[in-house]
């Protein structure tokens, strides 16, 4: 209960401190706009803090952080956004942005009473933790944050997200469904390829920003719901809306003397994110999620078009499949057959 009342005091502390627009009669000079408010507090850190700018993604989610004292910056005035943030240091920010903003620091060790905290919060489990001291990464931060809010309401469909999520196998079991809610509720977001990427250690800057999803849900990434792939009855159905080269052939048509099932030609000046998913979908419609991943990995070796993708095949069910890409090429070949030769 104490979460909870703590939650709901520092999301009104968020609104209030941001979102209220209020006039006493007819005064316009009365009125505050969040715009206003927001702009003086940008103009603040900038001042404060040497290393942020108000064009930095970050310099928003910092700016408020600041503001209700969840965050602050060093002695030397900056802020140090790259730097990475440690386990402790996250703890700390997380029960503070719960509302314990009256804990006294340790005399041994300054986290110690946050830690304690946190676990009797429920946060953090005996033994989870064997350095406190060490760079928190991104599936300990959602599980945390997950364990923070739980009174948060999620979709009955919520394993349908898991396509959205290209590397969801690669996470360990125990987190997997931490992420999963992480990323449903638009705390944690994923990569512009498609992945998650539970096991990368976090910045203070991406830090901010997802405490303040925690705390402030209009700060919260929007999340595509996957689609459906169940409900079509034809891979034709399936709908693409990236700049890939795609094109699905009509099975022994006249057209289609090679007997190809689908080509993807991905574009690496076009962007790339788009056209994994479209392929993700086709190959997982085909072969699987499983299968559709592990192609996928290995398209995602080329990220630069002065590199070599060796020609690899796969021979899945009755159909072969192929991709590379040779030197100096923007582009990346996968194709489809419908059918196997030695």
């Amino acid at each position: 209960m104490k979460k909870i009342i703590a939650m709901l005091l520092i999301i009104g502390l968020v609104l209030s401190t941001f979102g209220v627009c209020f006039a006493v009669g007819d005064d316009d000079d009365t009125s505050i706009s969040l715009t206003s408010k927001l702009e003086n507090l940008l103009d603040e850190i900038i001042d404060k803090f040497n290393d942020i700018r108000e064009s930095d993604w970050f310099a928003k989610p910092i700016a408020k952080l600041l503001e209700l004292d969840i965050v602050d910056g060093f002695g030397d005035g900056t802020f140090k956004p790259n730097n990475k943030i440690q386990v402790d240091q996250f703890i700390k920010m997380t029960t503070v942005a719960l509302g314990y903003d009256d804990i006294e620091i340790g005399n041994d060790y300054w986290a110690s009473p946050y830690i304690q905290k946190a676990k009797d919060l429920d946060l953090v489990k005996n033994g989870e933790f064997s350095d406190f001291k060490r760079d928190i990464n991104r599936g300990e931060m959602a599980r945390i944050i997950i364990r923070a809010l739980e009174d948060e309401e999620y979709p009955k469909n919520m394993d349908e997200y898991k396509r959205g999520i290209l590397d969801f196998d690669k996470i360990p079991k125990g987190f997997q469904n931490y992420v999963l809610k992480a990323y449903v509720k638009g705390i944690v977001a994923g990569y512009p390829d498609g992945t998650f990427k539970h096991d990368r250690v976090t910045t203070r800057a991406e830090a901010s920003a997802i405490l303040i999803r925690m705390i402030d849900k209009d700060e919260r990434v929007e999340v595509k719901k996957p689609l459906d792939l169940s409900k079509y009855k034809d891979i034709k159905q399936i709908p693409l809306d990236s700049k890939a080269r795609i094109k699905i052939y009509k099975k022994n048509s006249e057209d289609n003397s090679h007997n190809v099932d689908f080509r993807v030609l991905f574009l690496l000046d076009k962007p790339i994110k788009p056209q994994y998913k479209d392929a993700y979908n086709l190959l997982s419609y085909r072969f699987g999620e499983k299968k559709a991943e592990e192609i996928l990995n290995y398209v995602k070796k080329k990220k630069h078009f002065s590199q070599e993708l060796y020609t690899k095949y796969w021979t899945i069910n009755d159909q072969k499949l192929r991709v590379g890409s040779y030197k100096q090429n923007q582009s990346i070949s996968l194709v489809v057959w419908n059918y196997v030769w030695e």
